[in-house]
């Protein structure tokens, strides 16, 4: 039997699909099984009021409608686009399943998921897509995607999402996009996805978002006071206070939580009733790095830096009535504040030279002296916001969104493309003349 031209498109372009009839769009997930269930569950109701996936920088009203407009080729636009920061995360605005992730010449790195009401929603141009991100993967809403990027035929212009509601054709999303997360849920969210990194990633993505959304990021909600106030000689207190455990950024266990009950208990300020909503976690993430150091602030513990150390220990122990100690000079050294990063792999002495330029290819997730030299070149020319973050954040030899950003912007600037973050041949050209 002769299969049709259709169904071989289908059967080539629409895995893991396995059924695909002549009215069935190839992003349409309908295997029966696992993941197949999983999209049934969704149920059969469309979400009509969408949050805007980009997690910040974005608010409704920040974008004007594009779906319908001309493109080339006598094509026209089938999405929403966004113009937003590169690198900034992307969530699921819904409950949803994976169904494809995709790299192409003209989408770039982009997802496809099933959402309620039997609509695919898709994420294009991504900069990169969320590490471990695989087909039929079953997301909550506020789960992460991907990055703001401008790959596929969106190299070199601004970086942006172009986000598609498919349901047979494609359909305005413009109309839809009429919500805002709420303060809280982009802290908590972003909470959620820092402890899904690995600890550098998780540094390096944390300081890009502090230094380009302050007003966001580093702010959380107010939260009215609903509880009388507790007492501050609490269990929390007396256990943290006999435990000679720093504790910072990312740190986990019994000893993160006790501290967290302790931060909810006192309840000083905004930052420990933002605490308290989102209950000990276990996890030292933004919420308790904000609620300790407005606790320090509030006793005049100095510095207030957002570390659990040797000096608030001391004062703790005050509190609690337990007696003084002396610890281990050690362990007394204070810990890095949280902005603190790794050591650089090497640390130039004198002015940047061109001769010491690197002759490899560099992208991100690459360590070492040649990634020293880049971030240092990037910070010496200045040629943009992402530049002044990079130096915020300092030469560390480690290439992660911080540099690919800045070096993005360098290249843009330079009208070196693609404009993506890459160090090759055409960057070492440009850098040459």
């Amino acid at each position: 039997m002769r299969i049709s031209t259709f169904l071989l498109a289908c059967f080539v372009w629409a895995l893991p699909i396995t059924v695909c009839a002549a009215d069935t769009p190839w992003y349409r997930y309908t295997r029966n099984d696992t993941t197949g269930r999983a999209v049934q569950a969704l149920g059969p109701i469309p979400v009509t009021q969408i949050p805007i996936p980009i997690l910040f920088g974005i608010s409704v009203g920040d974008f004007a409608p594009n779906f319908g407009v001309p493109r080339s080729g006598g094509r026209t636009h089938e999405g929403q686009d966004i113009v937003a920061l590169l690198g900034t995360p992307i969530v699921s605005p819904t409950n949803a399943v994976v169904t494809h992730i995709r790299y192409g010449a003209s989408a770039g790195h982009s997802v496809y998921t099933a959402n309620p009401g039997n609509q695919t929603f898709a994420y294009l141009h991504l900069d990169r897509i969320h590490p471990g991100l695989a087909v039929g993967d079953v997301l909550e809403r506020g789960d992460v995607l991907g990055y703001v990027g401008d790959t596929g035929n969106a190299s070199g212009g601004a970086a942006h999402l172009h986000f598609e509601i498919l349901e047979h054709t494609p359909l305005d999303p413009f109309p839809r996009l009429t919500k805002n997360f709420t303060a809280k849920e982009k802290i908590t969210f972003a909470e959620k996805l820092l402890a899904d990194l690995p600890p550098l990633e998780a540094n390096d993505l944390r300081t890009f978002l502090r230094a380009s959304f302050p007003n966001e990021f580093v702010a959380t909600a107010s939260v009215e006071e609903t509880a009388p106030q507790p007492s501050t000689n609490s269990a929390a207190g007396r256990v943290l206070a006999a435990a000679p455990t720093d504790l910072t950024h990312d740190a986990t266990g019994e000893g993160v939580t006790m501290l967290q009950l302790f931060l909810i208990n006192e309840r000083i300020g905004k930052q420990g009733k933002a605490l308290e909503e989102v209950g000990a976690t276990g996890y030292f993430g933004e919420i308790t790095y904000l609620a300790l150091r407005e606790y320090q602030q509030t006793v005049g513990i100095i510095p207030a830096d957002g570390v659990y150390n040797a000096d608030t220990r001391a004062q703790l122990r005050r509190k609690a009535g337990l007696p003084k100690v002396i610890e281990n000079p050690v362990t007394t050294q204070p810990t890095p504040p949280v902005e603190a990063v790794p050591t650089p792999t090497a640390v130039a002495t004198s002015p940047l030279m061109l001769a010491g330029m690197p002759q490899i290819n560099l992208s991100k997730d690459d360590t070492g002296p040649a990634v020293v030299w880049i971030q240092q070149f990037l910070i010496e020319k200045n040629t943009g916001p992402h530049a002044g973050v990079l130096k915020t954040y300092g030469a560390t030899g480690y290439f992660g969104s911080v540099t690919v950003a800045a070096l993005a912007e360098y290249q843009k600037n330079h009208g070196i493309t693609p404009a993506v973050g890459y160090y090759g041949p055409l960057t070492r050209s440009a850098i040459r003349q």
